[in-house]
């Protein structure tokens, strides 16, 4: 499920990038008709559900409800998970068109050029989109977002835990501080294209 949200995210990424440059360049403006920002919305819900889902992962409902969970030993934290997400589907994307661009030997370099820039734009903005869903799913109590909080479909402990990792500084991150610390930096990494989008055993395996 996390991988397939992750690409439908790269997916409508893409996509918005796409329209944007055909309207730019006059394709579409012959209409007269400014351009539907569809994408901030649908990138918006599925990073929501993208941070449900690695929260449902990451921590197990108990029976005594007042305990907080603790995480699955061989899940990687809610930052980890979310950028490696996103590593698989980068890499993936790359080995495709890589693939799909020696086949079209025919095609132009501003063809090629608006690929790449395609690609990178769906990879900065899926990993900006899932990772600003993460703290308002886990740190907002219902309404403190214009238009009102949804309440996630998670159990009330599961998100207290969750909470708690965002704002502690935990062994993964400590160069950097708290588990929102390590989200910005991600976030800023991703804006200059240097995140590191490597994927370890564990997420490996997660995401299978």
């Amino acid at each position: 499920i996390i991988l397939t949200l992750a690409v439908s995210m790269y997916v409508s990424a893409f996509a918005d990038f796409e329209e944007e440059h055909q309207y730019h360049h006059g394709q579409t403006q012959q209409n007269n008709q400014a351009r539907s920002p569809w994408a901030n919305a649908v990138l918006s819900d599925l990073g929501s559900a993208l941070s449900i889902t690695a929260v449902r992962v990451r921590y197990r409902s108990t029976k005594d409800k007042n305990a907080t969970p603790s995480p699955e030993p061989s899940c990687p934290p809610l930052i980890n998970m979310l950028v490696n997400a996103m590593g698989v589907v980068r890499e993936s994307a790359e080995v495709y068109f890589s693939q799909k661009l020696q086949q079209q030997h025919q095609q132009n370099d501003d063809a090629q050029t608006a690929v790449l820039q395609a690609h990178k734009h769906a990879i900065k903005r899926s990993i900006a989109a899932c990772i600003k869903a993460l703290p308002e799913t886990a740190l907002l109590p219902p309404g403190q977002e214009d238009g009102g909080h949804r309440i996630p479909s998670v159990d009330r402990a599961c998100l207290r835990a969750a909470s708690m990792e965002l704002r502690s500084v935990g062994s993964n991150h400590e160069d950097v501080g708290t588990g929102m610390d390590m989200a910005w930096k991600v976030v800023l990494e991703s804006e200059h294209g240097d995140v590191n989008l490597d994927r370890d055993a564990s997420a490996s395996r997660l995401l299978e």
